[in-house]
């Protein structure tokens, strides 16, 4: 795949959690992807499998409460805006692996970041491994050796 391929791909991807439509999944996954997050040793071993942990998401399914793309205010006594609970950040792959990092929100308001290494069998998700960190504050202590970037 070029890396424009990969692009689209890491595209439906974020919307494929945003969503969690098993349609929109299956443009992205093989029906027995594997998907596996090493911090908390899990495995998931289908399409099916991966659909329904999104349907069963605490509070709601994952990313269904904020489904908006951009944030457009008005004048009003009284806004509030919604942000997306994934965010596209980048996407780098050639042949058939890639990664994709993600900014997600979760709903107790933390914000993480999502790393995903993913290997692909015609064009789609074959094997994923999904990485969480949470963003926390720069320590005080080496300011001095460091340049702010967020």
């Amino acid at each position: 795949m070029t890396l424009f391929d990969h692009q689209a791909l890491a595209l439906r991807f974020v919307a494929a959690l945003r969503s969690g439509d098993i349609a929109t999944l299956r443009t992205v996954f093989t029906e027995d992807c594997v998907t596996e997050w090493p911090q908390s040793g899990e495995r998931v071993r289908s399409l099916a499998d991966f659909a329904a942990i999104l349907d069963n998401y605490p509070g709601g399914p994952a990313g269904r409460q904020q489904e908006l793309e951009t944030l457009r205010a008005r004048p009003v006594d009284t806004l509030k805006l919604v942000a997306p609970t994934y965010t596209f950040v980048a996407v780098e792959g050639g042949g058939n692996t890639g990664t994709i990092t993600v900014k997600g929100r979760y709903p107790d308001g933390s914000d993480w970041w999502i790393v995903t290494l993913y290997r692909l069998r015609d064009g789609k998700i074959a094997q994923a491994t999904n990485f969480f960190a949470p963003v926390y504050p720069a320590p005080e202590w080496r300011r001095q050796w460091v340049e702010l970037i967020g």
